[in-house]
């Protein structure tokens, strides 16, 4: 009945499934570099991107960074929370129901 019904599924299907895609693809590159150059390319600009993430983190705190580090910190920063998240919910410490507040 609802035409978003499959946009706002595969969305959030597709934000909780992309750390497992992330990391299975850093795995298939590794295992398939030696193999093949454009492979091995591959697992450059991954390696690259990972770690213009990481230098955006440590400079998270800096007034004046580099604008190109914001979309791999911001993407890899999204999808450790996706992660952090599933972790807190198998171990019991998140909360699936919401609570009323009086207000």
């Amino acid at each position: 009945q609802n035409r978003l019904w499959l946009q706002t599924v595969s969305h959030k299907l597709c934000r909780l499934l992309s750390p497992l895609c992330l990391g299975l693809a850093l795995l298939a590159n590794l295992a398939l570099a030696a193999g093949d150059v454009h492979y091995r390319a591959l697992l450059i600009l991954q390696v690259l991107f990972y770690g213009a993430a990481t230098l955006g983190y440590l400079l998270r705190h800096k007034a004046r960074k580099p604008f190109f580090l914001n979309v791999p910190y911001a993407s890899c920063l999204l999808n450790w929370a996706t992660v952090m998240a599933f972790i807190h919910l198998l171990n019991g410490h998140q909360q699936v129901t919401w609570e009323r507040t009086t207000g």
